[in-house]
């Protein structure tokens, strides 16, 4: 995390915290529990599996396992009414995280109604 990131989190009262890099619920369910709000800041590319889609040749790097973690903290979060706040590659991730799975739910709605 940058520096900067850091001092502005305190200039608002908050306390930083990297959180580590694990997919271990356990884990990431004490932070969920302890803090009040998270900020995901920029990085590699999110993972096309994301979003279900392969992988391109032009995709940059990714990391899978900080994905799966953010993916169980962003749904966490939000379960828990926590803030959370996207910057760069954050959003990219909160867009398409959430964009999806609202796109799948909806069509899996639209098709259990056109079953009846």
């Amino acid at each position: 995390m940058l520096p900067g990131y850091m001092k502005m989190l305190e200039a608002e009262d908050a306390i930083p915290m990297m959180l580590p890099l694990t997919a271990k619920e356990k884990e990431l369910d004490y932070f969920l529990e302890i803090c009040g709000g998270f900020l995901m800041t920029g990085g590699q590319d999110v993972s096309p599996s994301v979003y279900h889609a392969k992988k391109e040749a032009w995709c940059g790097s990714c990391c899978e396992l900080r994905d799966e973690m953010e993916q169980y903290i962003l749904k966490g979060a939000v379960d828990r009414d926590k803030s959370v706040l996207g910057i760069c590659r954050g959003i990219q991730f909160t867009s398409l995280s959430w964009a999806f799975n609202g796109i799948r739910n909806f069509l899996m709605r639209q098709m259990k109604t056109a079953e009846r």
